[in-house]
């Protein structure tokens, strides 16, 4: 069971036993216009169910939110100046930095309690690719920082839970990725700069571990937002 890691995901709320994304504030409600496809939507700029389920291996994953908006979580989190490496596409994390517009997917391959897997896909375009740079860079400073230290996460409802953050992996050329453990389930947060955009991904399952799966995830919205 994966509940835990629906019901925390930054800005997510259980929403008529499915997952909706909620509204975070004021913020630009554009989509990132690298997309040459937008008649289809800003979605399909994004990898969609068929590209995650083959990621994941779970058969069953289908899109089950999307939003134009940066999500707030950080009244829910200690410590907060940790969330930004905890969940993509934060307000805290994203706050003060050049961005223009945003766009965050959802995929799940299940309902509430009896999903397996969760993936949150959040593209963020800057004014430059030099602003999309810096914000990687200052992004790995904020995630060491916070390698090996334990995030606590007060749902809605329910006991708090505590995950365990590990330490960042950085290489040349490649994302940025992070491996969480929660009470339940494992997660794989990964970031890349690519061109103007920042992308901004999570990987969860509660039955294996996605370690490798945010790096892939990020090159397939990276390919698709050129098609």
């Amino acid at each position: 069971m994966i509940c835990s890691s629906i019901s925390a995901l930054a800005g997510l709320t259980v929403v008529a036993g499915t997952v909706g994304l909620a509204s975070a504030g004021a913020a630009p409600v554009s989509a990132p216009t690298f997309w040459s496809n937008t008649q289809a939507g800003p979605e399909a700029g994004m990898a969609d169910a068929v590209a995650v389920s083959a990621i994941t291996g779970s058969p069953n994953i289908v899109v089950v939110g999307s939003s134009p908006r940066l999500t707030d979580t950080a009244a829910r989190i200690s410590p907060s100046d940790c969330l930004g490496a905890w969940r993509p596409g934060q307000q805290q994390a994203y706050a003060g930095r050049p961005w223009i517009a945003t766009v965050t997917t959802v995929l799940a391959d299940g309902k509430d309690a009896d999903a397996q897997h969760i993936v949150q896909e959040t593209v963020v375009q800057f004014g430059s690719p030099t602003d999309a740079r810096r914000y990687l860079q200052d992004s790995a400073a904020q995630w060491e920082a916070c390698a090996q230290r334990v995030v606590t996460v007060v749902p809605p409802s329910g006991a708090s839970r505590p995950w365990r953050l590990g330490q960042p992996a950085t290489a040349a050329g490649a994302p940025m990725t992070l491996s969480q453990v929660g009470p339940t389930s494992r997660c794989e947060r990964a970031l890349a700069a690519k061109a103007d955009m920042v992308i901004d991904v999570l990987v969860c399952s509660s039955v294996d571990d996605p370690v490798g799966q945010g790096a892939v995830l990020i090159d397939a919205i990276a390919t698709q937002s050129k098609s």
